[in-house]
């Protein structure tokens, strides 16, 4: 999120690092996955803190706090953001999928000119 007040009552986000999730006696369970699918609570929003729920996997129901006056927006990310992210990550790994081919070319032109 650029800023917080793109943190709308039932938006669908995605939590950007993992998260600590611990049980009522304090005892980590264990951490959330990057990029964790969770939507903001729907409850009155002072901005002073925004609950955001996990959605699905292994934490499913969890809830976490944000506070604006300490975290950054950009620890979540809209749905459109992470589309965008996902979409990047793709043609990264398709261009350096093709680089790696037309080195590995190279490298074969370069060995059989030596072989001679």
């Amino acid at each position: 999120m650029k800023n917080w007040n793109e943190a709308k009552e039932g938006r669908m986000v995605y939590i950007v690092n993992e998260i600590e999730v611990f049980d009522d006696n304090d005892e980590l369970l264990g951490k959330t996955k990057p990029y964790q699918k969770a939507y903001i609570q729907p409850r009155f929003m002072d901005f002073t803190d925004i609950e955001v729920v996990i959605k699905g996997g292994e934490f499913d129901g969890y809830d976490f706090y944000f506070f604006p006056q300490k975290d950054k927006p950009s620890e979540l990310l809209t749905q459109e953001e992470f589309k965008m992210l996902k979409l990047t990550k793709i043609k990264v790994w398709k261009d350096l999928k093709k680089f790696i081919n037309m080195i590995d070319k190279l490298k074969e032109k370069i060995r059989r000119y030596y072989d001679c």
